[in-house]
């Protein structure tokens, strides 16, 4: 009995508990940013980042301190180790989520009086906006950041059924059940409007990613010669065209080597194979999955960070690449290609680094200006992340109009 009363009163202890804004989101260049932007005016506030390749889940409760590890919340970004068997059991997978991540909001709901939710994922996104509609949220804004259908990227039956069949249904039901949905880039808005031939969102918003800078100026330091590759490998990463530019990079400026940080791949394995032919294997290192805590250390012998995307229709060039925020938050000039989309035009203009053709030649040339040029560029990206004028999500969660 004793055990059964200290059960209700923890319950109604609980039931007394507010959260303004809970926002849940994989760990990304402006996780941080995101805790401080809310931790300023909601501190009754959490944010709860996932680290999708170090598959670690932490919740924060501002002003920015990580209060523990959620060992539970780590089931939400399980992934099944075996690549072999994750394909094979692909929907079983799939289906066995859906009740997971209910459970998961229904215990949000339950246990905090949530006044906002922002969810980063198309799945999460339409369980909150289901318990949203049974009353559990009072609002709920969904944030999409890529548009999958008719992108070139297809190598198998289940990433085509889930880019062009699952992904945009759960996101049209994710866009009808949220009250708002931020698109990452015109680009996203503009497919999934062709796509269904109307709007489906009740509300769609742009999105200008919150920045700060998370570095010294190692890269304008003369002894920075490295270059990093940030994130998941594909084949139309431009990685390729980073190693065959090495030899002649090499002859003109000295030892410059390439750092690549992410999951394994088979491209890293064909990149890596290609510097042993070219006689380069010193000079690329793959250090493997990386976690945010060590990106300080890892970038500070850098000078600049490459993202040559090869292919104009990779879903790339829809939205923003993490890897490019990242790389200016460590204030590493980006050489990139057209194909990363609109951000591009933001490099172009703002001069932060430099947009090239995706060939050796235009890489052997970019790689060294950069090289040449990078405090002008380290500048440059000081004054953008500084100036830049983000999207209050503070505004967009909780607006003033609601509390009147």
């Amino acid at each position: 009995m004793k055990r059964l009363l200290d059960s209700i009163r923890g319950y109604l202890r609980y039931r007394r508990e507010r959260l303004d804004i809970v926002v849940w989101m994989a760990e990304c260049p402006f996780t941080d940013a995101v805790v401080d932007q809310i931790s300023a005016r909601k501190p009754n506030s959490m944010v709860i980042a996932a680290g999708l390749f170090h598959g670690q889940v932490y919740a924060y409760r501002p002003p920015g301190v990580a209060l523990s590890r959620y060992p539970f919340l780590n089931i939400l970004t399980w992934k099944c180790r075996s690549a072999r068997l994750a394909y094979l059991f692909y929907p079983l997978f799939m289906i066995l989520s859906y009740p997971v991540l209910f459970s998961f909001y229904l215990w949000l709901g339950l246990r905090f009086r949530v006044r906002s939710i922002l969810i980063f994922d198309h799945q999460q996104a339409v369980m909150a906006g289901l318990l949203r509609r049974l009353g559990l949220f009072r609002r709920v804004v969904y944030f999409t950041g890529d548009w999958y259908p008719g992108s070139s990227f297809l190598k198998g039956i289940w990433t085509r059924l889930n880019n062009e069949v699952y992904f945009p249904a759960l996101d049209w039901l994710a866009c009808k059940l949220c009250d708002v949905t931020i698109n990452q880039t015109v680009f996203v808005e503009e497919g999934r409007k062709k796509y269904w031939g109307r709007q489906v969102s009740r509300t769609e918003v742009g999105f200008q990613p919150p920045l700060v800078v998370k570095t010294s100026n190692g890269a304008a330091n003369p002894q920075s010669r490295k270059l990093a590759f940030l994130g998941a490998a594909r084949p139309d990463s431009g990685l390729d065209l980073v190693v065959r530019a090495l030899p002649r990079v090499r002859e003109q400026i000295g030892d410059v080597s390439l750092k690549i940080i992410g999951p394994p791949s088979d491209t890293i394995d064909k990149v890596m194979k290609l510097a042993k032919e070219l006689g380069v294997a010193s000079s690329v290192e793959y250090l493997g999955v990386g976690d945010y805590a060590t990106f300080a250390t890892i970038l500070a012998d850098c000078y600049c960070g490459v993202n040559m995307i090869s292919d104009p229709n990779s879903y790339s060039a829809r939205a923003i690449p993490a890897k490019i925020l990242d790389y200016l938050q460590y204030l590493l000039p980006p050489l990139v290609t057209a194909g990363v989309g609109v951000f591009g035009d933001a490099v172009r203009e703002h001069k932060l680094g430099l947009v090239i053709a995706p060939t050796v030649d235009a890489t052997v040339d970019g790689l060294v200006e950069v090289f040449k040029s990078r405090a002008f560029f380290v500048q440059n990206i000081r004054t953008f992340i500084k100036e830049r004028s983000s999207t209050d999500l503070v505004e967009l969660l909780c607006p003033e109009s609601d509390s009147k």
